[in-house]
């Protein structure tokens, strides 16, 4: 029964291909604890065998919250990631507009994205309250020391939690590499 599921699934994935021709597909990690999501990430692979006449370029891998981290830790397809993609409030938002739209509950994603609008509203209310002289400044310490400048998600981030980002108030925009002298001149309250 269960190779039966999986060619059934690597006929339909092969068919999704056929019908929307790719350059680049998004799937799960072949180390995921989700078996169904090991299974999708195999129809995929299956289905995009690197043949001559092969669209699709790239396979990319992503990492699926309380499904990938459960994986014992030195199994051999733990999920190593190596490649990070900025995702800003607009693009969350196109996003939930391409969902409902799919879905044609167009109207649903739009109140989802209001409902999503009030809570921010509501949250920047919040931080408009505490005076300059309490923000306590931080700064990102993370393997991708070029990601937390002035333009990133983490800048964003900070701007609506009522922090300074310590990294972009040096003047460092996203992309430009945290040094340890850098992080010196930073001296953030947090890091």
């Amino acid at each position: 029964y269960c190779i039966e599921l999986i060619q059934e699934l690597e006929k339909e994935k092969e068919k999704e291909k056929e019908e929307f021709k790719p350059d680049i597909i998004f799937t799960h990690n072949a180390g995921d604890l989700n078996v169904d999501h090991r299974y999708t990430f195999q129809a995929v692979m299956t289905a995009t065998r690197p043949m001559e006449d092969e669209g699709v370029k790239t396979v990319i891998t992503f990492e699926t919250n309380s499904a990938t981290e459960w994986q014992y830790s030195r199994h051999p397809e733990n999920f190593r990631p190596n490649l990070y993609v900025e995702v800003s409030e607009e693009d969350v938002q196109a996003n939930v507009r391409l969902m409902a739209a799919g879905l044609w509950e167009k109207e649903s994603g739009e109140k989802l994205i209001a409902a999503m609008d009030e809570v921010m509203r509501e949250i920047d209310a919040k931080v408009a309250e505490i005076p300059e002289s309490e923000r306590k400044s931080v700064a990102l310490l993370s393997v991708m020391p070029t990601y937390g400048g002035a333009g990133s998600t983490f800048d964003d981030m900070c701007k609506h939690a009522g922090v300074i980002n310590g990294v972009a108030a040096i003047g460092l925009q996203n992309g430009q590499i945290l040094t340890k002298e850098l992080l010196v001149k930073v001296n953030p309250d947090i890091a």
